[in-house]
């Protein structure tokens, strides 16, 4: 069986065999503890982030998830923090689990609303207006 992985960063990228894996969690269930600790975090991080947004309104899942994902990815720069060059508009939407066509016409509302600003490939997030905006 064939895997895909696109990565929206450079990053390295480390394959282990299963049978090593497994064999070298026999021996050190430390380490498997720890492994299973993390995957779990993982987890309930992913699962209480999904019940936060599905009880907001479309507009105000975006503006979470924008708000989110520029703390924990996010360059911070005076008032702004500002994405990455690879976060583009698409993976946004994605990521706020909306239609891109949706998210374009709320990107552009949310701009005159100077809740974000776009020059060229970069979108910035003017985080406290954000905030204000869903409530938080």
């Amino acid at each position: 069986m064939e895997e895909r992985v696109i990565a929206i960063t450079a990053c390295t990228f480390i394959s282990i065999d299963r049978e090593y894996l497994l064999n070298y969690l026999a021996i050190r269930p430390s380490f498997m503890e720890l492994l299973i600790k993390e995957m779990s975090n993982t987890i309930a991080k992913t699962h209480n982030r999904m019940m936060y947004l599905s009880n907001l309104s479309r507009e105000n899942r975006v503006a979470a998830s924008m708000l989110e994902l520029s703390k924990e990815i996010g360059i911070n720069e005076g008032d702004h923090i500002i994405f990455p060059k690879a976060i583009t508009k698409k993976i946004l939407s994605d990521y706020s689990r909306v239609e891109y066509r949706y998210f374009q016409k709320l990107f552009s509302k949310m701009k005159t609303e100077h809740l974000i600003d776009s020059r060229g490939p970069r979108i910035e997030v003017n985080q406290d207006l954000l905030e204000e905006h869903i409530g938080r």
